[in-house]
């Protein structure tokens, strides 16, 4: 993968993003009844890679992940769980948004460009989801 000026940009314009989210609170939302929130905060995660490819996707995600597990980690859904089980929940999957939200674009760019985007997003959103 080649690192050019406008990935650096891209990326850093991602995470910007990421961070405003996540620090003025605009990233999630709470839901009633349920022990954790909404969130919007892997749409960044998502252009970053669909724009730039799996590597820029990685390093937003990365940030999602630093900023889900420091906000997470503490809730009682992980008393009495092993030390690592809110690293593999709440940081591992964010990793992985850009990169199946790009993988995905790249194999499915050559058809319908509409298509791709949306199964793409879907993809991403899952990854985080699920």
């Amino acid at each position: 993968m080649k690192i050019s000026t406008r990935s650096i940009v891209v990326a850093g314009v991602m995470i910007a993003i990421s961070a405003v989210l996540a620090l003025t609170g605009l990233g999630y939302f709470p839901v009633p009844n349920v022990t954790s929130e909404a969130t919007i905060m892997q749409v960044p995660a998502i252009i970053g890679g669909v724009l730039e490819g799996w590597g820029v996707g990685l390093i937003v995600g990365l940030v999602f992940g630093i900023n889900a597990l420091t906000r997470f980690a503490g809730l009682p859904i992980f008393a009495g769980q092993p030390a690592w089980m809110p690293f593999v929940v709440l940081f591992l999957p964010r990793l992985f948004i850009g990169v199946v939200a790009a993988l995905t674009y790249q194999a499915m760019k050559r058809g319908n460009q509409i298509v791709a985007l949306s199964v793409a997003a879907v993809a991403g959103t899952l990854t985080n989801t699920v």
